[in-house]
């Protein structure tokens, strides 16, 4: 942890220190910081098979979970995680997502997803709600391959995209590298204004969002195209997250070349 601090504080004195530091640490397979470093907390499906016996314990053992993991973000200069997962679990859910989905049961996930946020605001960390506006009726790995969703608005409505919607006061949601048929049948969520524009107006969400990371496999193209068909979205900021030097001068230049003011939202840290 000493060197993820003196990291930090460089980048701080780079950037101001009111800078966004942003880690991935879900709990079970997806943590960045591990033992003996940072505790490891559970996968977050442990609390909705706690929901199914009391949804009361349920939600204060997931308030307390995020808590805790926040605290121990906080210590270390990191104030903002991507976390909470708010994607459903469903029969045909890839395993990238698996146990990193509360539950199958919509009310479940928006329930503890809300627990999940206050435990992280409490200690002073921002959540980002994640993948808006859900991921989990993928069957393939976004980060290989592009999923192409078939479902019908109205179904999704009442399920995938329920949770989103009923957390749509939450301050950042990070974007699924998804194919919506039934919103742009040409571009996947990231990269899509129509699917923005349903974001924004029918799920109600007024907060920051952010794409997720602009390298993985789901976006086809150049940094180039990515960074302007992602902005023209309508995304507030990009993530580039592999940590290759000269693809993040790609993304940099890409984004001055488009707006000058981009480049500040693209000037972000993913500790990972």
């Amino acid at each position: 942890n000493i060197q993820v601090e003196k990291l930090i504080n460089n980048i701080k004195k780079i950037l101001g220190e009111s800078c966004l530091i942003l880690i991935d640490q879900e709990g079970g397979r997806v943590q960045r910081l591990k033992y003996p470093n940072c505790p490891n907390y559970p996968a977050i499906n442990i609390f909705g098979k706690i929901a199914e016996e009391s949804m009361q314990d349920a939600q204060r053992a997931t308030y307390l979970n995020y808590l805790l993991l926040g605290n121990d973000l906080l210590k270390v200069g990191i104030n903002v995680n991507c976390a909470p997962c708010l994607d459903l679990e469903s029969q045909n859910t890839h395993s990238v997502i698996g146990n990193r989905s509360f539950s199958s049961n919509p009310i479940i996930v928006s329930l503890l997803g809300e627990s999940a946020c206050n435990g992280l605001l409490d200690s002073g960390v921002l959540p980002i709600i994640k993948h808006i506006p859900g991921h989990g009726r993928a069957s393939s790995d976004s980060h290989l391959s592009l999923p192409i969703i078939l479902d019908k608005i109205e179904f999704l409505e009442k399920n995938d995209f329920l949770p989103f919607k009923n957390l749509s006061r939450m301050p950042l949601a990070m974007t699924a590298h998804i194919l919506y048929k039934e919103l742009d049948n040409k571009w996947p969520i990231t990269q899509s204004k129509l699917a923005n524009n349903y974001i924004r107006n029918i799920l109600n969400y007024e907060g920051i969002l952010v794409s997720d990371d602009i390298e993985m496999s789901a976006l086809s193209g150049s940094i180039n195209d990515k960074v302007k068909s992602i902005y023209n979205a309508g995304c507030d900021i990009i993530l580039h997250c592999s940590g290759k030097i000269d693809t993040t001068k790609q993304a940099l230049v890409s984004s001055k070349k488009i707006n000058k003011t981009l480049s500040k939202k693209l000037e972000l840290c993913l500790i990972q």
